[in-house]
């Protein structure tokens, strides 16, 4: 999924990071990574859902918690596209 991610294949990689997912439902790797992807292939209420998932078992992610900030703003503004940095895969290279 990082692979595809990175090539700017979202769709693509949000499918791999679902298959992750079935294999390992508590990855949070896979859901964070899969949330990131929806939200760069446009899908950003399924994002939502994905990064609070993300949050409710790690209260703590910083990156998830600046994602879906980032995102609620834009879904709260109406706006179809983010004009803002899209989220991130961190350094420490979640899988």
């Amino acid at each position: 999924g990082l692979i595809r991610y990175r090539m700017g294949l979202y769709q693509s990689a949000a499918t791999l990071f679902r298959e992750a997912l079935a294999h390992e439902p508590t990855s949070m790797d896979a859901r964070f990574n899969l949330a990131n992807s929806l939200a760069q292939s446009g899908d950003y209420r399924e994002a939502v859902t994905h990064y609070r998932a993300v949050l409710k078992r790690d209260p703590d992610h910083q990156d998830a918690q600046a994602n879906l900030k980032e995102i609620l703003a834009w879904l709260e503004r109406g706006e179809d596209r983010p004009d803002v940095s899209p989220p991130r895969i961190p350094s420490g290279e979640r899988q």
